[in-house]
């Protein structure tokens, strides 16, 4: 996958944090697994945000703990440990780490319609596409008023969506019917 789809040193940079600096719990609330590629990031994250959602501390030494306890993890627990070991980044940059995350989580969801559209348009050329996500007012809305990647996420479900239903209003021209 392209490297401008994701930052593997930020995400471990804002696990990092996480694990090490009390007050950023506020990053927790903004964050989702949808926002990290890597999937032992996803895992980890995941534990994180388990134990706060619990209202439970989440430092290093209790997420290797949870992480030896499940062997399905997938991964070394001593790879938790160098996170923060190796963490690279600094809790006064945590904000931005965050932007960076929900702006590379926006362009997988971008490229990830891309893919869906390849599998779908059969012969349609990128003047139906242009024409059927300008056909959905939501859609442009949604792109143009909202940076929030579950809600980008939902506009490129629908111009996916849309694209589909152009493809069999192409078919039943070219049928006939």
């Amino acid at each position: 996958m392209n490297e401008n789809l994701y930052s593997l040193s930020i995400e471990q940079s804002v696990l990092s944090i996480l694990m090490i600096n009390y007050g950023v719990d506020e990053y927790l609330d903004a964050l989702n697994e949808d926002d990290f590629h890597a999937t032992r990031h996803i895992t980890i994250f995941n534990l994180i945000k388990t134990r706060y959602l619990e209202a439970k501390s989440y430092d290093v030494e209790i997420i290797c703990d949870m992480a030896q306890k499940n062997p399905s993890i997938g991964f070394d627990v001593d790879y938790i440990v160098d996170l923060n070991v190796n963490g690279m980044g600094s809790a006064h940059r945590m904000a931005d780490y965050v932007e960076r995350l929900k702006e590379y989580a926006r362009r997988r969801a971008l490229f990830n319609a891309g893919e869906k559209i390849k599998v779908i348009a059969g012969d349609i050329t990128q003047y139906d596409v242009i024409e059927a996500v300008a056909q959905s007012e939501s859609v442009l809305a949604k792109l143009e008023n909202n940076k929030d990647s579950d809600t980008t996420h939902e506009a490129f479900d629908l111009s996916v969506e849309l694209l589909g239903d152009l493809v069999e209003r192409k078919k039943k021209k070219k049928n006939g019917t």
